[in-house]
């Protein structure tokens, strides 16, 4: 028996210590309009760190099945019950590559701001939120975002330099919560 590929996979990346946000993260995908979509969990057992997070992506690629691979934290929350079907719209108009969208980060400011839409991406204007990439993609250039910081910005700018089919959904998707930085929920 062949399983189809799922069009979508959240790739989250979860803290033992975090039950709230994880409960919120999850809950969230359940506005979705269109189930085609997996979730794969990457823990992390003690808090090891963004660095090691980071890694994370790269060690586990394999696990990955989807069409396309959307990071997808536990201190996130999916804010748009469309975006599945969005994306697939998107897909067979464009036959996109990476698909930028915008996301609400903490204390309300959009991501990319305005004045960087459309643009090459710029450090601390994009966040893993921001771009939904194709699983073929995704897994051949996952090495670029193991980094002590920023990886997300690292990944994204060398996919940027590949020149791939890049498409910008000029729609907010997703929300940051807070910034884990492997830290456990506020009682």
């Amino acid at each position: 028996m062949i399983l189809q590929k799922p069009f979508l996979t959240f790739v989250t990346r979860r803290h033992p210590h975090r039950p709230k946000s994880q409960e919120l993260n999850y809950q969230a995908l359940r506005i979705l309009t269109d189930d085609d979509w997996e979730q794969v969990f990457i823990d992390d057992p003690v808090g090891l760190g963004v660095y090691e997070a980071n890694c994370m992506l790269l060690k586990r690629k394999d696990r990955v099945n989807g069409q396309y691979v959307y990071i997808y934290d536990d201190d996130n929350i999916v804010t748009c019950p469309t975006l599945i079907t969005d994306l697939k719209e998107i897909v067979a108009q464009h036959d996109s590559d990476v698909i930028i969208v915008k996301m609400v980060w903490m204390g309300g400011t959009i991501l990319p701001r305005d004045q960087f839409w459309g643009k090459f991406p710029q450090q601390g204007e994009i966040d893993s939120l921001n771009f939904v990439v194709r699983g073929e993609v995704w897994k051949k250039h996952i090495g670029a975002f193991a980094q002590p910081r920023c990886g997300d910005y690292h990944f994204i700018r060398e996919i940027f330099n590949c020149n791939y089919n890049v498409y910008w959904h000029d729609c907010v998707v997703a929300a940051v919560l807070r910034v884990g930085n492997g830290q456990p929920d506020v009682a």
